[in-house]
């Protein structure tokens, strides 16, 4: 489906940029009025950024433990 005739793309595609999904899909229904929310959410998901932000808990974790200050 071709999402390009959609209003506020480029703040969307921000949004997906730094992982704010919910940012962006709320955007593009408040800049195009009487779109569905299940049209936002493909357009968003069209934009290839959620599998870069997709983490497990042990992902979590291990992110934190390599944050920490070791002292010998």
């Amino acid at each position: 489906m071709d999402y390009s005739t959609l209003s506020g793309l480029d703040v969307a595609l921000h949004f997906a940029r730094c992982g704010r999904f919910i940012f962006a899909i709320k955007y593009l229904e408040k800049a195009n009025p009487g779109i569905a929310r299940q049209k936002a959410i493909a357009a968003v998901a069209s934009f290839g950024y959620r599998e870069q932000f997709r983490f497990g808990e042990n992902e979590w974790l291990d992110a934190r433990e390599s944050n920490r200050i070791r002292v010998l």
